[in-house]
């Protein structure tokens, strides 16, 4: 097997794992975002205990700045994770994934800023033109009320009024906010691959998941597992296990391939998202969400092939 079909397929697997989760996700309405950061975090810190003591590394890093940088991407990292565990229970899968894949997008509007790289002006259309995409797959009801053959059904009663908006507002703003905190850990990544390995960059994230985990559960509420069903419980773990075996395949296909490649890659997940919508949900997303979507990847990969 060749180098290339290796780190293409961990790229693939991950895709269709971090998918499962969302799917999972789904099935387990009453399950808090602070719930799977505790245990997800607590199986990382052991699984990754491990391997560093496997691959005989060290457990922190080198420098003062070298862990303050590990400890803050672990934060932005934790605040990342839990908009869009929010975002998957409120909204449909394709938007949510949809919406989350936009942080390629947000890394290159923000590298310049915070890493100072070269812009060129057709990114920034670029940019923008993604953007319209967004809104798009937002589709909000004061701009989308004259084009109904854009919406679907449930878009209208939401825009009428008729059904509960709020939760689904806030499911939308949630996976854009998540975007944008990913690609703030990109961009971290990036500052901390002369230093640090991926190993240790996701011990630390974990350390600090296990632990913000059981101080969001003082507010959402501690969970009771007596009160799941085998297959709730199951669910639950698989959900849990899937988590940390797509960032698993995630960080050994960024060690082996092309980043820019890889990036593309992950807009597999998009094409996931709408067809579990359709087989698994039976959910039909709107033409305004395909076009949207089809704005998003057709950009995204300008801008990844271009830079």
């Amino acid at each position: 097997v060749s180098t290339q079909s290796t780190w293409v397929g961990y790229a693939l697997i991950n895709g269709t794992l971090l998918t499962m989760v969302g799917v999972l996700m789904k099935y387990l309405p009453h399950v808090k975002t602070f719930h799977i950061q505790t245990f997800r975090g607590v199986l990382s810190v052991v699984l990754g205990s491990w391997m560093t003591k496997t691959y005989g590394e060290a457990h922190y890093g080198k420098t003062r700045k070298e862990n303050a940088n590990l400890i803050l991407r672990g934060v932005i990292g934790i605040g990342s994770t839990s908009l869009w565990l929010y975002g998957l229970s409120a909204v449909p899968l394709s938007d949510s994934i949809t919406l989350f894949q936009t942080n390629t997008l947000w890394s290159c509007i923000l590298a310049p800023i915070l890493l100072h790289e070269p812009t060129s002006r057709t990114t920034f259309l670029a940019l923008g033109a993604s953007m319209l995409g967004v809104v798009l797959v937002m589709r909000p009801y004061f701009i989308f009320q004259h084009f109904p053959s854009l919406l679907n059904p449930k878009d209208i009663q939401r825009g009428r009024g008729e059904t509960d908006s709020l939760q689904h507002f806030l499911g939308l703003f949630a996976n854009v906010g998540a975007a944008f905190l990913y690609s703030t850990v990109q961009l971290a990544i990036r500052g901390l691959r002369k230093t640090s390995n991926p190993i240790r960059i996701n011990l630390y994230a974990s350390f600090i998941s296990a632990i913000a985990g059981p101080i969001g559960m003082m507010f959402q509420g501690p969970l009771n597992f007596l009160e799941l069903s085998f297959t709730e419980n199951a669910i639950f773990w698989g959900m849990i296990l899937f988590s940390y075996l797509g960032n698993l395949c995630m960080t050994r296909s960024f060690q082996l391939g092309e980043t820019r490649i890889i990036s593309i890659l992950n807009y597999f997940q998009i094409v996931l998202g709408f067809l579990f919508d359709l087989v698994i949900f039976d959910f039909q997303p709107p033409l305004c969400a395909f076009l949207g979507a089809a704005i998003i990847i057709s950009t995204s990969v300008y801008i990844i092939l271009k830079s």
